[in-house]
C-alpha cells in the first residue's frame, strides 16, 4: 500500500476521472522513465492499478471506415427518397401517354412512394 508521501519528487499525470494517475520515475539520467499506474479509492488510499488497455490501430481504422460509410449513406438520403418517386412518375406518364389513359401515373407514384419507404427502412436497418 502506498501513501501520498511516497509520491513526492516524481511526475504524476492525472487522468480524466481524477481517481487514477500515472507515476513516472527515473533511476538515473540515462534510463527511460518507468511508468507505474495507481488508483485512489474512496478512502483516499493509493493502490497499484493495471495499465490501460490500448486499442489496436486495425480496430480504429475499421470503426473510422464504418463511420464514413454511415455518413455517406445519410448524405445520399435525398437521392434514396426522391429517385423512386420520380422514376415512378416518369414511367407512369410514359405508360399513360402510350396507352392513352390517366391511371398509371397514380399507380406508379404509389409504387415509387413504397420504394422510398423500403429504401429508408433498409438504411435504418443497416446502420443499427
Amino acid at each position: 500500500m502506498h501513501t501520498a508521501h511516497d509520491l513526492e519528487k516524481s511526475d504524476a499525470i492525472f487522468t480524466e476521472g481524477g481517481s487514477e494517475f500515472i507515476f513516472s520515475t527515473k533511476s538515473s539520467a540515462t534510463e527511460a522513465p518507468q511508468k507505474k499506474y495507481f488508483h485512489i479509492d474512496d478512502s483516499l488510499e493509493i493502490t497499484r492499478a493495471a495499465p490501460p488497455k490500448k486499442s489496436s490501430p486495425k480496430k480504429n481504422e475499421e470503426k473510422r471506415q464504418n463511420d464514413n460509410n454511415t455518413v455517406a449513406k445519410f448524405l445520399n438520403l435525398g437521392y434514396y427518397i426522391i429517385t423512386p418517386i420520380v422514376v415512378g412518375i416518369i414511367f407512369g406518364l410514359l405508360l399513360d401517354k402510350a396507352l392513352n389513359s390517366s391511371i398509371y401515373v397514380k399507380i406508379f407514384l404509389f409504387i415509387g412512394i413504397a420504394g422510398t419507404f423500403y429504401n429508408l427502412v433498409k438504411i435504418v436497418r443497416e446502420t443499427h
